[in-house]
């Protein structure tokens, strides 16, 4: 997928509205948050909730939030990354999931019980958003995930125990798939992202490790933890 400049994050069709940068990057969030949520429940694998987090995010850059319901694009998102990674995930059951997960989120415990006219009604709504979907994003199902680049990155750290590695490497996926919570895949590729990742991971556990790492991408995805304390 294309990369946008990191002076565009400025200029997206929310911003271009009238949010104000701090609120829709609020809503980004909790919109890449709801998509882990659903995918975790789903036992989707990390690169399809990754990938759906960028189908979210080309779209959302795109579209004023207020001109779509983000709750339900964050479970067609799913759904898409679901097919272009050639997982089996049945509508119906990302249907219930996703209303599962929405209670939830509003403090409500109860299971719901999803009618059959609902999931067809949901199942309208499906064809035109994912249709919606696949024109922002060009119908460009491929995305480019850190993953391997950090473990190759990994086997060339021979001098350390293979704990010590071992560690590495988790902390360093922690760090990429939080990124996806960020903006970050939208204007570095997954090389930069993966070191950006390793660096990050190197000053977690305190190890020297030589790595040119992308200080836009190293700041972009320490944000948001610095957010969580504020």
């Amino acid at each position: 997928m294309e990369l946008l400049r990191l002076e565009d994050l400025d200029h997206s069709g929310s911003i271009k509205d009238g949010l104000p940068k701090e609120k829709e990057l609020e809503l980004l969030n909790e919109s890449l948050v709801l998509i882990r949520d659903i995918g975790e429940k789903a036992r989707s694998t990390q690169v399809c909730i990754a990938t759906a987090q960028v189908y979210f995010q080309k779209f959302a850059y795109k579209r004023p939030y207020r001109k779509f319901n983000r709750h339900f694009m964050a479970a067609v998102c799913l759904i898409l990354a679901s097919k272009a990674n050639e997982e089996s995930k049945r509508f119906e059951e990302i249907c219930k999931i996703y209303m599962t997960v929405m209670n939830e989120h509003k403090g409500l415990r109860t299971q719901p019980e999803v009618p059959s006219s609902v999931i067809e009604k949901l199942r309208k709504q499906f064809v035109e958003c994912e249709y919606q979907l696949l024109m922002e994003i060009d119908f460009q199902f491929i995305v480019s995930m850190p993953y391997h680049h950090i473990s190759q990155f990994c086997r060339t750290l021979r001098d350390f125990e293979p704990q010590i590695r071992d560690t590495f490497l988790k902390v360093a996926y922690n760090f990429a798939n939080d990124s996806f919570l960020t903006q970050v895949p939208l204007i570095r590729d997954a090389n930069s992202i993966a070191y950006a990742c390793i660096y990050l991971a190197s000053k977690y556990i305190e190890i020297d490790v030589n790595v040119d790492a992308d200080p836009v991408a190293v700041n972009l995805i320490l944000d948001q933890y610095q957010q969580y304390n504020r």
